[in-house]
C-alpha cells in the first residue's frame, strides 16, 4: 500500500511530463473506461465523490491514515452502509485479532511502498519562478519513521505491523547517497526487532519506473548506480517491489514510461542476478487499449472459454508468468487489480488452465495480496469493501493464507 500525503508527490514534474501532448495523455489510457472511469456511468457525482474520498484519505497524516485502515476493517465507518449493507456486515478486526474467513491472525502486516519523488534535474528554465532541485524521499522517509510512532498514539492497542519499502529513484541521486541512503534505512537483519536503530526500519527496496528509472539504463554511469542495488538486495537476501500497471504517477512520456515498466525489460536484470527477488506490483495489468494488445495466443485463449470464464488480456501478466518460470525468486501481487471481482476470476481460470501441477503451484506460491491504498480508492469506496472482494473470490481458505501471510513472510524472508 501507499502511505503518502500531499507534500510527498513531486506534482511540478508529473504535470511537465503532460507537456508531450494531448495526443500522449490519450494514449497512456488514463481516462480508459476500465481505470478511473470504470463503474461511474458517467456519473459525475460518482466520480466526484470517488477523488474526495481518495483525497480526503491522502490529505491526512500518515499515522491517523494507519489507525483509519484499522479502524476501518473493526467497522467503526459502518454507518456508512446500506442498511441491507449494514445487516450483513462483520468486522474483520475484533477482540485485538484479525479474522478472514475461518482463521484468526494475532497480528496485520503493511508494506508501505515509500515512492522517491525526487526531481532529476528536469529542464524547468521556461517556468517564471524558479524550481529547485528536491531530494523528496528523505522528508518522506522521515515524516514514515514518525507514522508508525504515531500511529501507537491513535490506536494504542492496534495490531497493525510495519515491514515498509524504501523508495529509490536512481536517475535523482548519485551513487555516494544511493549507499549511504541504503546503509541509513535498511533493516537487514530480516527480524521484527525493535533493538535495532530507529531509522533502519526498511525490508526492502520499491522502484517505480514511470518516474525515469530504467531497470538496464545503457549509460555507464546510470547502470552503476542499478547494479550496486541488485549487487546489494542479492547479498542480504533483500526483496524489490517494481510498479507493473500502465497507469499511475509518470515524469516522462507514456511509451519510456512502458517500455521501463514492462516486466521483459526486466529480464537482462534477472539473466545477471537469477537469484533476486522481486515481486510484480498489479500484476502487470494493462488498461490502456494501445499498451493493452494481446498476443494471438492470449485472444485464442479468451476466445475458446467462454464469456464468464475469460482469462487476463494484459500481455504483461503473460511476461511475468514467463519471468516466473524462468527465476525462482520471481512474484506478482494483486494489488489494485484486485479492485474489481473479474480480476480474481480471470487469474483463478487462468490457474486452473494450468496442466502442469508444479508451475501452478509455483505461481500459487509467489503470488501476493496487496491493496494499494489509499490510490485504489479510484476504484472502491473503502478499505474493508477491497477485502470483501478478496474474501468473496473463489480461492480456498488454504490459497487465501498463502497469498496474504505465507507468501509474504517468505518474499521478506521475515524471521518470526
Amino acid at each position: 500500500m501507499h502511505a503518502m500525503n500531499l507534500d510527498h508527490p513531486d506534482f511540478v514534474s508529473t504535470i511537465s511530463s503532460l507537456n508531450s501532448g494531448i495526443a500522449d495523455l490519450l494514449t497512456s489510457g488514463f481516462f480508459s473506461t476500465s481505470y478511473i472511469l470504470e463503474g461511474t456511468k458517467a456519473n459525475t457525482t460518482v466520480l466526484n465523490n470517488k477523488l474526495i474520498n481518495l483525497l480526503l484519505a491522502f490529505e491526512k497524516p500518515i499515522g491517523e491514515t494507519f489507525a483509519m485502515m484499522e479502524d476501518d476493517l473493526k467497522g467503526l465507518f459502518k454507518n456508512k452502509l446500506s442498511e441491507k449493507e449494514q445487516e450483513n456486515f462483520v468486522p474483520y478486526i475484533y477482540n485485538s485479532k484479525l479474522k478472514f474467513r475461518n482463521t484468526e491472525y494475532d497480528k496485520f502486516a503493511l508494506i508501505p511502498l515509500l515512492m522517491d519523488f525526487s526531481n532529476n534535474n528536469k529542464d524547468f528554465s521556461s517556468i517564471y519562478y524558479p524550481i529547485s532541485r528536491e531530494i523528496k524521499i528523505l522528508k518522506y522517509v522521515e515524516d514514515s519513521l514518525q507514522a508508525f510512532k504515531d500511529y501507537k498514539k491513535y490506536n494504542k492497542d492496534g495490531i497493525l505491523e510495519f515491514f515498509p519499502f524504501l523508495g529509490i529513484n536512481t536517475p535523482a541521486h548519485s551513487l555516494e547517497f544511493i549507499k549511504d541512503l541504503t546503509s541509513t534505512y535498511i533493516n537487514k537483519s530480516h527480524t521484527i526487532n525493535k533493538r535495532v536503530s530507529s531509522k533502519k526500519k526498511f525490508y526492502g527496496i520499491k522502484f517505480y519506473p514511470p518516474l525515469g528509472l530504467n531497470p538496464w539504463p545503457t549509460d555507464k554511469k546510470e547502470l552503476d548506480k542499478m547494479l550496486y542495488i541488485y549487487q546489494f538486495c542479492c547479498e542480504n537476501d533483500l526483496p524489490i517491489i517494481t510498479h507493473c500497471d500502465d497507469q499511475g504517477f509518470r515524469t516522462i512520456p507514456t511509451k519510456e514510461a512502458w517500455a521501463y515498466t514492462n516486466p521483459k525489460s526486466w529480464d537482462v536484470v534477472l539473466q545477471e542476478f537469477p537469484n533476486l527477488k522481486i515481486d510484480f506490483a498489479h500484476s502487470g495489468k494493462q488498461y490502456s487499449s494501445i499498451s493493452n494488445i494481446p498476443t494471438a495466443s492470449i485472444i485464442a485463449q479468451n476466445l475458446i472459454k467462454p464469456k464468464s470464464e475469460r482469462l487476463p488480456t494484459s500481455p504483461w501478466f503473460y511476461n511475468i508468468i514467463d519471468l516466473m518460470k524462468k527465476y525462482k525468486n520471481v512474484y506478482l501481487d494483486f494489488s489494485f487489480s484486485g479492485s474489481t471481482p473479474q480480476f480474481y476470476c480471470e487469474f483463478i481460470n487462468f490457474l486452473n488452465l494450468q496442466e502442469n501441477k508444479d508451475i501452478r503451484d509455483h505461481i500459487i506460491t509467489h503470488s501476493l495480496f496487496g491493496s494499494d491504498f489509499s490510490v485504489n480508492l479510484f476504484k472502491v469506496k473503502s478499505y474493508s469493501q477491497y477485502f470483501n472482494i478478496f474474501e468473496n473470490s473463489s480461492f480456498s481458505d488454504e490459497e487465501i493464507n498463502l497469498f496474504a501471510s505465507k507468501n509474504p513472510i517468505d518474499f521478506l524472508n521475515l524471521k518470526i
